[in-house]
């Protein structure tokens, strides 16, 4: 159903997303300088997921959002990342916020990362988010 293009390197990684069209991009924040990456993803339309183990903290969570990622994702739930995937693609397809069902998925797996305060300093995303 689609084809998946994996490179190591920020510099490759780049060339692609500046030459060829993607859908989607993961995109590892540290590993190959994700934060840059997500710039040029964004200046080309493509919807973009941040991809982490090393930058698991909840201000990556928020910096990730305001700098227009579709996504953030713990490499510890990469088992499920076809679920995570397909809510980015179904709230496209509606018209939602991408986050739409980000804190319903992984606000448990970072209250227990974080413990229960972790989105005490982002109470605006959190009610744009998760209004509940």
């Amino acid at each position: 159903m689609c084809r998946v293009k994996g490179v190591g390197s920020f510099e490759k990684a780049k060339e692609l997303l500046e030459t060829e069209h993607f859908d989607m991009a993961i995109l590892d924040i540290m590993g190959v300088d994700g934060y840059r990456l997500l710039k040029i993803a964004n200046s080309r339309a493509v919807i973009a997921v941040m991809f982490t183990a090393h930058a698991l903290t909840p201000e990556n969570v928020f910096k990730s959002y305001e700098e227009g990622a579709a996504s953030y994702i713990p490499k510890d739930e990469m088992a499920n990342i076809a679920a995570f995937l397909t809510d980015v693609l179904e709230a496209k397809n509606k018209g939602k916020d991408p986050w739409w069902r980000w804190l319903e998925r992984f606000g448990s797996f970072f209250t227990e990362r974080f413990g229960p305060d972790w989105r005490d300093n982002y109470k605006e995303f959190w009610t744009k988010n998760h209004p509940d």
